[in-house]
């Protein structure tokens, strides 16, 4: 073989090894996804794409500042109205800010109003999201690779993550259970990061909004939001999940669910 040739193919086996180097390194980032969408319902405000965006925006003060309750108040106020009485709310405590959410959830605080605790859910739960992927480290080995967010992630959801949202939907399905979900109607995904599920009464919502490393054991993680909205009305559920696969080809395990009114 020729001086130029051996050389030829140092040069290439190089180039090919910074390459899987650069892949590899990337893979192994702690990654988020489609922006940090509290941008949204922070004043002033674009989409995340750099960690300093996400810690500016935690920062930052609520466009439109929320009330909660405590859960006597909140009692108290529905029992007047179910005596077809008009109430006066509560005074309540104001929430403007993730910092502030953080402290009302701990305390046990949410808003009244189902409409205004969809709004408030979101808003908190992006809140919890941008903190966690901040704390979030590299990881150093995934066994998440093959976990695509389609049609299919339903079957590694754990099915005690009950998905029904209205009455309908359990005379049709049968089963309170995300096993069950691949029954429905349609399915859309967008660029393996969301899928959406719908069914003639409800539409559901998983979304991977970040990995990497969230509890330290140096395997990648995935937060996933899931999101249960009633067609009918304004009754919604969302929370996040954090999951993880701790070998190849294993179940896919919850590390941790997270509720905007309540510390689980």
């Amino acid at each position: 073989m020729s001086k130029h040739k051996i050389y030829g193919s140092i040069i290439i086996s190089i180039l090919l090894f910074s390459s899987a180097c650069a892949i590899s390194e990337e893979k192994y980032k702690v990654r988020w996804y489609n922006g940090l969408d509290l941008y949204f319902f922070v004043e002033n405000e674009k989409p995340a794409t750099e960690k300093l965006d996400i810690e500016r925006q935690l920062k930052g003060r609520w466009s439109s500042p929320a009330v909660v309750y405590t859960h006597e108040e909140a009692r108290q106020w529905y029992e007047s109205w179910s005596k077809m009485e008009t109430p006066e709310e509560p005074q309540g405590r104001i929430v403007s800010s993730c910092d502030e959410f953080m402290q009302a959830r701990q305390a046990g605080l949410s808003p009244v109003a189902e409409s205004k605790r969809n709004t408030y859910a979101k808003r908190g739960l992006l809140c919890i999201a941008g903190k966690l992927t901040l704390s979030a480290k590299d990881v150093n080995i995934s066994y998440l690779d093959d976990l695509r967010i389609d049609k299919k992630i339903a079957s590694h959801i754990p099915a005690k993550f009950g998905y029904f949202v209205n009455p309908k939907e359990i005379k049709d399905f049968g089963n309170k259970s995300w096993a069950d979900i691949e029954k429905m109607t349609s399915s859309s995904v967008k660029k393996n990061e969301e899928v959406k599920f719908e069914s003639k009464y409800a539409i559901h919502f998983v979304e991977k909004i970040a990995s990497g490393d969230f509890d330290g054991d140096g395997v990648e993680d995935f937060l996933l939001d899931i999101v249960h909205g009633s067609k009918e009305g304004t009754h919604a559920i969302e929370f996040l999940l954090l999951v993880t696969r701790l070998k190849e080809g294993g179940a896919v395990k919850v590390i941790k669910s997270y509720s905007a009114f309540d510390e689980n």
